[in-house]
């Protein structure tokens, strides 16, 4: 047998679980595995794990559709190695089993004590102890009675004495004489029943060998009959443990999402995944914009760098900067109409309307053009196809527009307050 019927020595896996435990109780399986460098072999571990709980080491329970496990007594009495020899199964009353809370609360319980001693001795919280006692006693395994200062004191309960019949000597009590004496002795044993009994009973493990070489675990793939078959057992317990959670995980979730079968919780993840895709591509895309922006506005704010500013600040700036161009705008509309109010005030004066004879252009002949364009300076040009390709360009490149005058010569004055007129 693979149970250790007194304690020894700890091999390093067994210690290593034992420390873990102890650290941290009430560990799942797989963050056991995880804790002590097993996570590739899980059956190790539960076979190791189903060893200490035999030796009374470890206890365990399942909570949540997961199977949680805690040391059953102190580090120091599981690593030494003058600690008493593990209690069996057959020491606990019927309805306990080894191995469980019920089970360390029993055996701490050697003298009435109070679930607060209780808990001490066991290192649980009072909260883990509670249930266990309530349960305890009202199924009757338990003895409870208040204390003299009025707490509940538990004891094993006082066993009941069953009168035992003296022995009846089948062979010679004369009601019972329906054979010969010498019927009622043992035969000798016959090697052939027992070469049959062997064979049978290799035949049988043989069998279990080849279910266990069929259930798809890689480390039961060459098992034989004649191998000691308690490990593998206990290693495909816990293969079938983490299904189990695994099983249960899944439900859980399939339930979170409303869905009824494993095909449509898949189809559902997979859509998630695509929104979650989706939604990383959308962000991406938002970041590269804001950067765009930072670059963008990094001519316009000198003294701030553009990579420092969050998004609300970029925001910011961006309508502080669009509020500066309305107003750079709105100035120039305003400088442009009162330009063309004074263009035309003159076209209405006197030596504008002596002067012009037709407002078209084949009438008269200009000596020059200007343009005239918001934040920009008057400019003037000989050419016609040069001044509209200056309006064109203007109104491309940020004003808004541009506009062409024509210039026709009215007089020149020159020097002496003469004025001449162009005929």
């Amino acid at each position: 047998m693979n149970a250790r019927m007194t304690a020894s020595p700890l091999d390093p896996l067994a210690l290593r679980i034992a420390r873990h435990l102890d650290a941290a109780p009430e560990s799942p399986l797989k963050s056991i595995a995880k804790a002590v460098g097993e996570a590739d072999y899980p059956g190790r571990v539960v076979k190791e794990l189903n060893a200490m709980r035999t030796n009374g080491d470890v206890e365990c329970e399942r909570k949540k559709g997961e199977m949680l496990y805690w040391l059953a007594k102190p580090l120091a009495a599981i690593v030494g190695t003058d600690s008493p020899a593990a209690p069996l199964a057959c020491d606990l009353p019927p309805g306990i089993r080894i191995g469980t809370r019920a089970a360390q609360i029993w055996r701490a319980l050697t003298s009435p004590m109070t679930a607060r001693q209780i808990a001490t001795a066991t290192q649980c919280a009072a909260g883990q102890i509670d249930p266990v006692l309530s349960q305890l006693a009202k199924a009757g395994q338990l003895a409870r009675e208040a204390g003299p200062d009025g707490k509940f004191l538990y004891s094993r309960p006082t066993p009941k004495l069953i009168p035992v019949a003296e022995p009846v000597d089948f062979a010679r009590a004369p009601e019972l004489q329906y054979l010969a004496p010498e019927d009622y002795e043992m035969p000798p044993a016959d090697p052939a029943l027992l070469a049959s009994a062997n064979r049978m009973l290799s035949e049988r493990l043989d069998g279990v060998a080849h279910v266990l070489r069929g259930c798809g675990l890689p480390a039961l793939r060459d098992i034989t009959g004649g191998e000691d078959l308690q490990p593998h057992v206990a290693a495909l317990s816990g293969a079938y443990q983490m299904a189990a959670a695994q099983r249960d995980a899944w439900r859980e979730l399939a339930d979170r999402h409303g869905c009824d079968t494993p095909t449509e919780l898949i189809d559902r993840i997979a859509a998630i995944e695509q929104k979650r895709l989706g939604t990383t591509s959308e962000l991406t895309r938002a970041m590269q914009d804001l950067d765009a922006i930072r670059e963008a506005l990094s001519p316009l704010t000198m003294t701030i760098d553009g990579n420092d500013l969050t998004e609300r600040e970029l925001a910011e700036n961006a309508a502080a900067l669009i509020g500066k161009l309305q107003h750079l705008l709105d100035t120039g509309r305003h400088e442009t109409e009162a330009l063309r109010a004074e263009v035309e005030r003159l076209r209405e004066s006197e030596f504008v309307s002596q002067a012009v004879v037709s407002p078209t252009l084949e009438a008269i002949t200009p000596s020059s053009f200007v343009v005239v364009a918001p934040k920009r300076p008057l400019r003037r040009f000989a050419s016609h196809d040069n001044a509209i390709k200056s309006a064109m360009s203007a109104a491309g490149n940020g004003s808004g527009r541009g506009e062409v005058f024509a210039l026709v010569p009215v007089g020149v004055a020159k020097r002496g307050a003469v004025w001449r007129g162009v005929k």
